[in-house]
């Protein structure tokens, strides 16, 4: 899906969101996004070093 996304020259994870139809997927790919960025508090369970 990288290689597909970087040959269309377009964000992997928008290029992600766009083919999926499932709402559920689409809010973990979303909410994984924002963990990942580093922006905003750790969860209870989550640590950062």
């Amino acid at each position: 899906m990288d290689e597909l996304a970087h040959a269309a020259r377009a964000d992997p994870v928008e290029f992600r969101l766009r083919q999926l139809q499932d709402a559920r997927a689409r809010a973990v790919i979303q909410r994984e996004r924002v963990r990942a960025s580093g922006s905003g508090p750790p969860s209870r369970d989550e640590t950062r070093g």
